[in-house]
């Protein structure tokens, strides 16, 4: 994570161009909340990628690791006109990203 390279750069970019459209905040600020010790600007960081991010499965892992989502999954609170959206979401996180079988009646094969 954070390193120079043009795909790193590309991620970083994405992420701050898709999840923070509504401040002024840069790649390597991303880089900082998600090494930070502070629980917040953590939980800050994963809320505004869960709820705004278009590729959340290559976000999430590319700045958190596994044991940290699992944590920042469980105390995510979604708001209630995102609700169904973002309940969804976690369930995809939860089985790509966590290896959890979970159900996910939207994304099923109908026999």
């Amino acid at each position: 994570m954070g390193g120079e390279n043009s795909i790193e750069k590309k991620i970083l970019s994405k992420i701050t161009e898709e999840c923070f459209w509504d401040y002024k905040i840069s790649p390597e600020e991303v880089i900082k909340m998600a090494k930070s010790n502070n629980s917040y600007l953590k939980k800050f960081l994963f809320g505004k990628i869960l709820e705004n991010s278009t590729n959340v499965i290559r976000d999430l892992p590319y700045l958190f690791n596994k044991e940290e989502i699992e944590q920042l999954l469980k105390e995510y609170k979604s708001p209630p006109y995102k609700r169904e959206f973002i309940e969804r979401r976690k369930k995809i996180i939860e089985y790509i990203i966590l290896n959890k079988k979970v159900k996910i009646e939207e994304l099923e094969w109908k026999s």
